[in-house]
């Protein structure tokens, strides 16, 4: 979609400039809110791990689930006690510094706190069976560690791991891929099923399909939405719009109501699924009278902008 080349377009990119300042750049208040949302959505994370998945066997997706699967088989292979930190920590290295580099350094150290946060206290909460039912565990406890990574994914940071990954992976190609993890997990499930038997295999893999589908529910910066909005003030929305998100538009001229037979504009844009209530409201407030037509883009191909991570 090509942007407008009018000489208004630099009055767009610095109101942009400053709505992007004051929603997304508040420094200290930005910093404790996503401090909250790692504290908590990690201690879920750990919590879950000590009171569903290891007294079920269950292992979670990711290097966390590398990390569960080795302690089962020192335990009971071996009769070792290996503590989840010395497992977690070293595998998270390599791709927290590429995550330094390539994604953001604010972003990259509150996911560090992120995991030091869960390895440590996936070590210190006691380990007993808060439900005997594996089946319950394997859909609540998805629905738990979903909740809790897409918590700390909203509030700016992530869990670590495979999501360094994803991320990166998402950035350079502007697609989610969740799903794809979820494939390469099935490699580490294929080990489980064949040292611990293949019951508790497929109940992972109910676990780990419940996170995915959580996670690709509440954190939704991946996905894109088409709009299309019928007005009479064409220029005035597509201005609006694209001061809200960066994102182009197109203006398609002469478009006519079969049934009124009224002459209007048709204006097209996609955004981001995150941005979309903003771009609502500000298309809202600038014709009450237009009329929207939003859908799921399946993809999208050629510029796009994606607010960076910091």
């Amino acid at each position: 979609m090509e942007d407008n080349n009018r000489p208004e377009n630099s009055k767009i990119d610095q109101a942009y400039a400053e709505y992007a300042k004051n929603h997304y750049e508040k420094g200290a208040e930005a910093d404790f809110h996503t401090l909250l949302g790692v504290i908590l959505g990690s201690f879920l994370m750990a919590a879950n791990f000590a009171l569903l998945l290891k007294p079920s066997g269950l292992i979670t997706a990711g290097f966390s689930g590398v990390a569960l699967l080795v302690q089962n088989i020192a335990e009971r292979y071996f009769n070792i006690s290996i503590p989840f930190f010395v497992i977690s920590l070293p595998l998270n290295l390599i791709p927290a510094s590429a995550a330094f580099r390539y994604i953001g350094k604010r972003f990259t150290l509150f996911s560090i706190l992120s995991i030091v946060i869960v390895a440590v206290f996936t070590d210190l909460l006691p380990v007993f069976p808060l439900v005997q039912d594996t089946v319950l565990v394997s859909v609540f406890g998805g629905l738990l560690q979903g909740f809790a990574i897409s918590l700390i994914l909203r509030s700016g940071a992530s869990s670590g791991g495979t999501d360094f990954i994803s991320i990166y992976y998402s950035i350079k190609k502007g697609v989610s891929c969740f799903n794809i993890i979820f494939a390469i997990n099935a490699v580490m499930v294929m080990v489980q099923a064949t040292l611990f038997g293949i019951e508790i295999a497929l109940y992972t893999i109910v676990y780990q399909f419940v996170t995915t589908q959580m996670i690709n529910l509440m954190y939704n910066r991946y996905s894109k939405k088409s709009i299309f909005i019928i007005t009479e003030h064409p220029q005035e929305v597509a201005d609006a719009v694209m001061t809200v998100s960066h994102h182009g538009t197109t203006i398609f001229d002469h478009v006519t109501g079969a049934y009124t037979g009224t002459e209007k504009h048709m204006v097209y844009s996609v955004v981001s699924a995150s941005e979309l209530n903003q771009v609502v409201k500000v298309v809202k407030g600038t014709d009450p009278a237009a009329f929207m037509n939003i859908v799921k883009s399946e993809s999208v191909l050629g510029r796009f902008f994606q607010r960076p991570f910091r």
